[in-house]
């Protein structure tokens, strides 16, 4: 799904350079089109970029040092800037935590060998924070793994009861809840795309059996009539 995406964004022209790397030049050319006034619309089209690229870009590029010069004022970033205050605030947030040495990895893919020493911390009692710091990502980030590799197998195996999971493994039995629902929800509708994707098959099977039985009974039918 997510390659189609890219994919489909490559082959538009307005948008075919989605995806690549930005190079100096086009980092130059974005702060030249700021100080110009341009449209968020026109500097998109003038990098071949999505609106959500280039919203980005300026946010990392040009926002994020003039937060860290002290204006954290965000109503006026976003007013001067043209772009969503609650948007500014998410990638900032972002950009503060992979530049925070004790929580640089939080969104870097986890590996085979974090999830089994997860699980290890995980019995050796050791606290939410602690583990936090070994794996250097975010608090919450933790708790989001544990509830998906350790939690849920539980609850698919019986155990429903959020207070008693809340308890043993000290994360907010909403949390649990929320994470939980969602997880059953994308399996729900993966499963769906399944039923559907196969249900497709079957009925294109059976047109190319039904279009093969024809011409046999077309040849037959010459063969007869000779």
């Amino acid at each position: 799904m997510y390659i189609n995406y890219i994919t489909t964004l490559r082959s538009n022209e307005e948008t075919s350079r989605s995806y690549n790397k930005w190079t100096h030049e086009e980092e130059l050319k974005l702060a030249n089109e700021i100080s110009q006034k341009k449209t968020l619309q026109e500097i998109a089209l003038e990098h071949k970029r999505t609106l959500g690229a280039i919203k980005s870009r300026i946010i990392s590029s040009i926002i994020y040092p003039e937060y860290i010069g002290c204006n954290t004022n965000f109503d006026e970033l976003s007013e001067k800037y043209n772009i969503d205050k609650e948007l500014i605030e998410k990638y900032i947030e972002k950009i503060d935590i992979k530049n925070n040495i004790n929580t640089c990895l939080t969104y870097n893919k986890w590996t085979h060998e974090e999830e089994l020493k997860l699980a290890n911390e995980i019995s050796q009692k050791k606290t939410l924070q602690e583990i936090a710091l070994e794996h250097k990502r975010t608090l919450r980030a933790i708790k989001s793994r544990i509830i998906i590799n350790i939690i849920y197998p539980e609850y698919i195996d019986g155990n429903t009861n959020f207070d008693e999971l809340s308890e043993k493994y000290n994360i907010e039995k909403e949390l649990i809840e929320k994470y939980i629902e969602n997880k059953t929800e994308k399996i729900i509708n993966n499963k769906s795309i399944d039923i559907k994707f196969n249900y497709d098959n079957i009925l294109l099977l059976l047109e190319n059996n039904i279009s093969s039985i024809e011409k046999k009974l077309d040849s037959i039918r010459k063969i007869i009539d000779k």
